[in-house]
């Protein structure tokens, strides 16, 4: 599996697997591993995270 960026591009790639599918409410979607997963359902509204 890849390395992801996390929630924020601007910050170093993540080193964990990748392992949820991100989407936000605009349809924005990005690949993030099981702790960005859990930290998003915290941030993100009217969006949806998918288990890949």
């Amino acid at each position: 599996m890849r390395p992801h960026l996390g929630l924020q591009p601007r910050h170093s790639p993540c080193a964990e697997p990748v392992t949820h599918r991100l989407a936000d409410a605009e349809g924005t979607q990005a690949p993030v591993c099981d702790g960005h997963a859990i930290a998003a359902r915290e941030e993100v509204v009217g969006g949806r995270i998918e288990p890949l």
